[in-house]
């Protein structure tokens, strides 16, 4: 439980960082998109279950402190969780993997923002589209490989089993 809360409380901080620093660091058009990519790091360590609660407090977060309508990112952060948790629940984890699994995501998670922003007008999907969705995939894929390690202190532990004694009385 004390994991799980501290991963909520990390969640927060990077929608914080998001919304304050990252867009600075913009590269070709784009930026890293911390608590995406902090909710496919914490997809792959503590499963799909948790991972679905933080990428709605994420999302959440994301949409109060935004400008746009409510909802529109909580549900491209599940939608990109999910698609994170397909390659989770298939594959062990290798660098690869992850940086499929972040390169995966952050394309539903743009096709999604930019489809559900598509009935607010044109205008509204030509600023989704200037950003390069190469180089968010190369920047957020690149950000999970240096988080990966420190992610896995997140980890569920593994469930203790406890030996029962049986006993056999013969028939």
């Amino acid at each position: 439980m004390t994991r799980f809360l501290a991963a909520c409380a990390l969640i927060a901080g990077a929608v914080l960082l998001q919304l304050s620093w990252v867009p600075r660091l913009e590269f070709d058009g784009a930026y890293a998109t911390v608590p995406l990519v902090l909710v496919v790091g914490l997809t792959w360590t503590r499963g799909f279950g948790s991972a679905v609660f933080l990428s709605l407090l994420a999302g959440v977060l994301l949409d109060f402190l935004h400008s746009e309508p409510l909802g529109l990112h909580s549900l491209a952060m599940c939608a990109a969780c999910y698609a994170a948790a397909l390659l989770q629940e298939r594959y062990e984890p290798t660098p690869l993997l992850v940086v499929l699994a972040a390169t995966l995501a952050t394309i539903v998670y743009t096709l999604t923002l930019v489809a559900l922003r598509a009935p607010a007008g044109p205008h509204i999907v030509a600023e989704s589209l200037t950003g390069s969705l190469v180089a968010a995939c190369v920047l957020n894929a690149a950000l999970l490989l240096v988080t990966w390690k420190p992610l896995t202190l997140f980890a569920r532990p593994p469930p203790v089993y406890e030996e029962v004694g049986r006993s056999f009385s013969g028939l």
